[in-house]
């Protein structure tokens, strides 16, 4: 009886919010092509559980990527707030690119002295849907110092999930229709031979 009672409360203390929210996900997308490289991520955080609110102020000049140290700092200039965590994880070589602002919501990572510090905007509420992007145009992956391999950097209890990718170019609609001429008349060829 006692088990079913534990059951009926947990299932109580979940529903009513007492107990904590999910953890925070955050994917960032960096996709390299012949223009450069995009940035671009959503998802939400969770403060709280391994963050500490260090301070508040602008983003202005926070607009980078430093893969040796794992930092970056995306979307828009606007005030934010940044929280102290325990580390990141680097993924690249290259120690800061300093790019033009993005656009949407401020999100980063930089650092205090030598602490990582997650940026977001000030008066974030946990749960509240972020987006926002950076562009590092003529750029490539080795301009930058990124090592194409996807990372989870861990800020509290929240996930940073940095995915890699190459953009796939089309071919030249010229080419295409090239190589179909081509193919036909190998074809004829071929059937010219068999037919004499």
């Amino acid at each position: 009886m006692s088990r079913i009672k534990s059951l009926c409360l947990g299932i109580a203390l979940v529903a009513s919010g007492v107990v904590a929210a999910n953890a925070g996900t955050v994917d960032i997308d960096f996709v390299e092509s012949a223009g450069g490289v995009s940035m671009s991520g959503s998802g939400d955080i969770t403060l709280g559980s391994g963050l500490s609110l260090l301070f508040t102020t602008s983003n202005s000049g926070l607009h980078f990527v430093n893969p040796a140290a794992g930092g970056f700092g995306m979307g828009a200039v606007a005030s934010i707030d940044a929280y102290e965590f325990a580390a990141t994880t680097s993924f690249g070589t290259s120690v800061s690119t300093l790019l033009a602002p993005g656009t949407g919501d401020p999100f980063g990572i930089a650092f205090n002295s030598r602490d990582p510090v997650l940026l977001v905007p000030e008066n974030y509420t946990t749960g509240t849907p972020l987006a926002f992007t950076l562009e590092a145009p003529g750029s490539s992956f080795a301009s930058l110092g990124i090592t194409p391999t996807d990372v989870t950097i861990t800020a509290g209890a929240n996930a940073i999930n940095l995915n890699f990718s190459t953009a796939v170019v089309p071919l030249p609609a010229g080419v295409v229709l090239l190589m179909t001429a081509l193919a036909g008349l190998g074809l004829t060829g071929a059937r010219r031979k068999s037919a004499a």
